[in-house]
C-alpha cells in the first residue's frame, strides 16, 4: 500500500492547521466586509488554497498508478499561494492608510499598481507550473522561464510592501489608533514573509518541478530548494512554517484589534457623521467643529439673535444676565407725541 513521504506528511499536517485558520478568516471577512482592499478576503483565499493543495498532495502520493495531474495541480497551488498572502498584506496596509494619507487619488493608484504586480506574478506562476509535467523540452524551458518571472514579481512586490510599511512608520502619528497596532502586527510578520518570498525565488530557479522521461537529472546548484525533489527540511522551515507564522499573526491581529473603534458616531447618532480617533483620543471632534463652541457643555442658540427672556424696557438689568444667553436687541417701541 502506498505511503506518504516527508513532503506528503508535511502537507497533510499543514492542511489540518489551516482548517481552523480558514474558519477564523471567514469570520473576519464577515466582520470587516468582502472588499478586496481590506485584506481579509485574501487571507481566506490563501487558507483555502493551502487546504486544497495539501489534500491534492496527499491524494497524489496515495493514488496508484501515479497521477501526474494531481502533482501538477498541487505544485501550482503551492507556488501560487504566495500571491494571496502578499495581497493580504497589501490590503492591510491600505486599511492602515485609510483617512491618513494626503492624496487619496495618488494612493489609490499606487495600491492598484501593486495589486497588478501580485496578480501578474500569480498568473505567470500558474501558467509556468501547469506545463511542468510536459514531455516537450521547449515547454519545460518556457515553464521554468515563466516561473522565474513570476517569483521575481513576488520579490519586487514584497520589497515595495516593505518600503510602504516603513513609510507608514514615518507617519505614525497621523494613523488612527487601532491601525497603529495593525501596523505593528505587519512589522512582526514581514521578516517571515520575506523568508518565504526568498524561498519562492530560489525554488523557481532550482530546476523543473516534475521529472519526466525526457528530463535530465536535476544537477542545479539550487536543487535542494526545489519544492518537489529538494531537501524537505528546507521546505518545512522556509515555506510551511514561515507561512503559518504570518497567517497566525494576521489572524490574531484581526480577531483582537477593534478596527471599527477607530470611528465613532457623533452626538446625534448619525453614522454618516463619523469622526476619526487619532492617538487614543476618545471624544475627538474635528477642529472645524471644536472652534465654534467652548469646551463646557451648553446648547447654542437655535437661531441667531433669538431672544431668551422677555424684554422689560423699564428694567435696569442688562440684556445679558448670563454669558451663554444669545444677544437679543430690544424691540422697537412706538412713542406718542
Amino acid at each position: 500500500m502506498p505511503s506518504l513521504n516527508n513532503y506528503g506528511k508535511i502537507d497533510a499536517a499543514a492542511m489540518v492547521i489551516y482548517i481552523p485558520i480558514f474558519a477564523v478568516s471567514l469570520v473576519l471577512v464577515f466582520r470587516y466586509g468582502f472588499k478586496r482592499d481590506a485584506g481579509w478576503i485574501f487571507l481566506s483565499i490563501f487558507s483555502l488554497i493551502r487546504i486544497v493543495g495539501g489534500a491534492l498532495m496527499v491524494a497524489a502520493e496515495l493514488v496508484q498508478p501515479v497521477n501526474t495531474t494531481l502533482y501538477t495541480i498541487a505544485f501550482v497551488l503551492e507556488a501560487a499561494g504566495l500571491s494571496p498572502l502578499l495581497l493580504a498584506t497589501l490590503g492591510f496596509l491600505r486599511t492602515i492608510g485609510q483617512n491618513s494619507t494626503g492624496n487619496r487619488a495618488q494612493s489609490a493608484l499606487v495600491f492598484r499598481l501593486l495589486t497588478l504586480i501580485g496578480i501578474a506574478g500569480l498568473a505567470l506562476s500558474i501558467y509556468g507550473g501547469s506545463n511542468a509535467a510536459s514531455t516537450d523540452p521547449d515547454k519545460q524551458k518556457n515553464s521554468n522561464t515563466y516561473r522565474h518571472i513570476g517569483s521575481i514579481l513576488y520579490a519586487v512586490l514584497y520589497v515595495l510592501l516593505a518600503l510602504l510599511h516603513v513609510g507608514y512608520w514615518f507617519h505614525f502619528r497621523s494613523l488612527m489608533k487601532n491601525r497603529r497596532t495593525l501596523l505593528t502586527a505587519i512589522s512582526c510578520a514581514l521578516p517571515f514573509l520575506g523568508i518565504r518570498t526568498i524561498y519562492s525565488v530560489l525554488s523557481s530557479f532550482s530546476g523543473s518541478l516534475l521529472a519526466t522521461t525526457s528530463s535530465e537529472p536535476n544537477t542545479n546548484s539550487l536543487a535542494k530548494f526545489n519544492m518537489a525533489s529538494g531537501d524537505w527540511r528546507i521546505y518545512l522551515v522556509m515555506d510551511i512554517i514561515m507561512e503559518c507564522i504570518v497567517t497566525v499573526i494576521y489572524t490574531i491581529a484581526g480577531a483582537k484589534i477593534p478596527l471599527q473603534q477607530d470611528y465613532h458616531m457623533n452626538a446625534t447618532g448619525n453614522p454618516d457623521e463619523e469622526h476619526h480617533l487619532y492617538g487614543g483620543q476618545t471624544g475627538y471632534l474635528p477642529p472645524t467643529e471644536q472652534s465654534y463652541y467652548p469646551q463646557n457643555a451648553y446648547a447654542p442658540a437655535s437661531a441667531p439673535y433669538a431672544p431668551q427672556t422677555a424684554y422689560d424696557p423699564e428694567s435696569s438689568a442688562p440684556y445679558h444676565k448670563e454669558e451663554r444667553i444669545a444677544y437679543a436687541p430690544p424691540p422697537v417701541q412706538a412713542y406718542s407725541k
